[in-house]
Formats: structure tokens, C-alpha cells, sequence
């Protein structure tokens, strides 16, 4: 009965004669509430009264009379077997302006100013002047988070979105109106292509949650940013009834930004069912030497860089609280001899500037050679290590340093 979900399973309608079941929803935002265009008894998602408090909710978005659709509007598809959909009418080719909503039902507060729009256009949508949308990728199974100024991520939607493609779009205020314009059109697919200027990209961790019946959600960490931001979480966007945010300065994110010198990252999990749950995570953009993953309840940590997953129980009443993540990375442009360096080889050893616990990792992760080392300068043997490229590692407890060298 919480229409205000954004659902994983739509209802379809009866089968027809050629086999397929289908239906189309348009998402009514005053409510929080969809409502199907094929609104017969049978194939009917939509309750007049929500909660026997509100008023009847009107058609005018889904007029069965006159089969039209609001340009500029998102919808969504259900459908039982991979098909195609042709449209026809006047293209649009000029400015496409959609009133945005920020109202606030009873019991539906987490969808707050969240609207459901699309590209109105036959040409991709630059998408870089609107901040943050949410998109869902029917491929993994989440709605997933762009922001302006995000590194180039496959698990997130690319800056151009696809022509006809809906998304979510956030309203400051009631009444707001969102202008899509021809400017914002291009014919530029390609996501690592950026509007303006060179874009950097940064080391990042896509971390998804998963439960037994396979539905997901996701969670974006980009490591070493300037400055703390992204995209908030928005309660609720999601197939399932389980949620994962990285969490900083007291803010839920589902894509978050972590300035420099950010030495741990919280990862919060909400779940309204008790179950087992696996998360699975990707990385990009950076040469991780350490990425670890606490459990705060269990005491497990993991070794993100040798293990693809971690599986755990979790019920109703655990603290959302539940995990972290702390790393150690590089970029391969940052590791010039001569720029920041702390080792170089000598002709015979290894000489290192610095104290603390110096380890020798490959390209697996596995650390091959340890040492503590405490002097200003330190001169280390590592004739048994195998020829190749690694990681140099050197941590005091509180800084650590990162240099690629060469075995030879």
C-alpha cells in the first residue's frame, strides 16, 4: 500500500494474444504516487483514497482518452519480455518547461521534492547544469546517483543520458520549474566526455548490498577530493527494502565526495526485514594499495583487495552503524620519480626516508616483504622480491606514504 516506493515488481495486466503483459505507469508527484494509464479493475495500481486521508488523485498526467504524454515528463514500462517501443507526433525542438513539485504527504516524507522527469529531446541530454539526478540502471538493479563533477564511474549514469530516458530531479521549492532547452542537447555519448573542461577522476569504490531474492542497492565512495559533497541518499530509492549510504559529517550519501586525509569512511545499513545480505564492490581511477572493510558488529575485517565479497545476518534492530571502510591510494600520474618521492634505489638496496612499518604489496594486494624501519634513513634489501612493479608502503599509525617502484 506504500505507493510512495519506488517498486521492483510492478503489477502487470492480463496476458494478450501475443503473449506479452505490459503496463505504463506515470509517477504522480503531489502524492509520491503512481498511477497506471490502463486503469481497469484488473490492471489497476492506484487507490483512490492514500490512507483514507486524501483526496481522490486526478488523471490529467495518464489521460486514457487521449493517449498524450506531457513532454518533458518521466514514465515507466512494465513489461514481461524484451520488446521495443516506437513513439510518433512532432518531435520536440524547443525549450520544454515542467512544473516541479516539493509537497510533503503523510507518511511519504523520504521522497520529499523528488520528481520523476525525462529527455524530452531525439538526442542525448547534458545533464551537467542540473547538480544531481537519479537514474535507475535495469542492469544492476539501482537507482543509481549522478552529480555534477563525479569521476567517470560505470556503476552511475554517464553526464549525456539517453534520448527518451526518465530520471529523477530534485525541487527546492513547490512550484519550481525545471526548462530543458536545445542547448542541453548533444549528439555526445560518450561518458567520458565532459561538458567544459579535462575531467578528474578519482579514486573511487562502488559498493553494493544484496539480499537472498537479488535485489540491490548501491552506495559510491570517491576517494581524495578537494572538498566533502556529492549526492545526499534519498530514503527509499531503491527496489528493496534494505538501504546502504556512506555516511560523513552527520549526511547520508549515496555518491560522497571524501576530502583529503579522510582516514576512515562509516557505511551505514538499514534493513526492514531480517535476512542475509552480501555486499560485492568495484574499484576505479586509483591504485588502491590498502581497502579494507570493518564490521563493527562481528569484528571482521576484510580485505577488499583480495576478496570480491562479504556475506553477514542482519535483523530490523541492528545499529545502522554497521560498517566502514579505511584505504591507502594512489594515482599512477602522482608517482613520478623525483615528485613526492621517499625511495629510490641506489644501485645495491633500497633507500628510504622515513619511519614505521614498510611493506612491499603487488599488484594483488599481497603484501610480499615487511619491515619496521626507524631511522631518518633506511637502507633495505629486497633482492628476494620477485622483478616487477609494486606498491611501497610506509605507515607511522598516523601518515602513511605511497610510492610505485620497480624490481629489477
Amino acid at each position: 500500500m506504500v505507493n510512495g516506493y519506488f517498486p521492483n515488481g510492478l503489477p502487470m495486466g492480463a496476458e494478450y494474444e501475443d503473449g506479452v503483459k505490459w503496463d505504463f505507469y506515470t509517477y504522480y508527484e503531489p502524492q509520491y504516487h503512481w498511477i497506471n494509464f490502463k486503469r481497469s479493475i484488473n490492471n489497476h495500481w492506484h487507490y483512490d483514497i492514500i490512507n483514507h486521508t486524501h483526496p481522490n488523485i486526478p488523471y490529467a498526467e495518464a489521460d486514457q482518452t487521449t493517449g498524450k504524454f506531457t513532454p518533458g515528463k518521466g514514465y515507466m514500462m512494465a513489461i514481461s519480455q524484451n520488446s521495443y517501443m516506437s513513439n510518433s507526433g512532432v518531435l520536440n525542438n524547443g525549450d520544454v518547461t515542467i512544473k516541479l513539485t516539493n509537497q510533503e504527504p503523510n507518511d511519504l516524507k523520504y521522497n520529499k521534492g523528488w520528481n520523476l522527469v525525462g529527455n524530452p529531446y531525439q538526442a542525448y541530454l547534458n545533464v551537467s547544469s542540473l547538480g544531481t539526478i537519479y537514474g535507475y540502471d535495469a542492469d544492476m538493479g539501482v537507482y543509481a546517483p549522478y552529480s555534477t563533477s563525479a569521476s567517470v564511474n560505470p556503476a552511475i549514469p554517464a553526464q549525456n543520458i539517453h534520448p527518451h530516458q526518465a530520471f529523477f530531479y530534485h525541487a527546492t521549492d513547490d512550484g519550481d520549474d525545471l526548462i530543458f532547452n536545445t542547448g542541453m542537447a548533444t549528439t555526445e555519448k560518450n561518458p567520458n566526455s565532459y561538458y567544459r573542461d579535462a575531467q578528474v577522476n578519482y579514486p573511487l569504490v562502488n559498493l553494493f548490498a544484496q539480499n537472498a531474492a537479488g535485489n540491490r542497492d548501491l552506495a559510491v565512495v570517491e576517494f581524495n577530493r578537494p572538498e566533502l559533497g556529492g549526492a545526499t541518499k534519498v530514503g527509499f530509492m531503491t527496489n528493496a527494502n534494505f538501504q546502504i549510504a556512506a555516511h560523513l559529517d552527520g549526511q547520508n550519501y549515496g555518491l560522497l565526495f571524501t576530502p583529503e586525509n579522510t582516514e576512515k569512511v562509516p557505511v551505514r545499513f538499514y534493513t526492514d526485514e531480517d535476512g542475509t545480505f552480501t555486499l560485492t564492490w568495484s574499484t576505479f581511477n586509483g591504485d588502491f594499495t590498502s581497502l579494507l572493510l570493518v564490521d563493527n558488529m562481528t569484528g571482521t575485517i576484510t580485505d577488499m583487495l583480495r576478496s570480491d565479497h562479504y556475506t553477514f545476518d542482519a535483523k530490523t534492530s541492528d545499529y545502522a552503524s554497521r560498517f566502514y571502510l579505511t584505504y591507502a591510494c594512489t594515482g599512477v600520474e602522482e608517482v613520478n620519480e623525483g615528485d613526492g618521492s621517499f625511495a629510490f634505489f641506489d644501485g645495491s638496496e633500497w633507500v628510504v626516508i622515513g619511519k614505521g612499518q614498510l611493506d612491499i604489496i603487488d599488484v594483488t594486494g599481497r603484501v610480499l616483504f615487511s619491515k619496521r624501519i626507524a631511522n631518518e634513513q633506511n637502507r633495505v634489501n629486497l633482492n628476494n622480491v620477485a622483478p616487477g612493479v609494486y606498491m611501497m608502503r610506509v605507515s607511522d599509525g598516523k601518515d602513511t606514504m605511497v610510492q610505485k617502484i620497480v624490481v629489477r
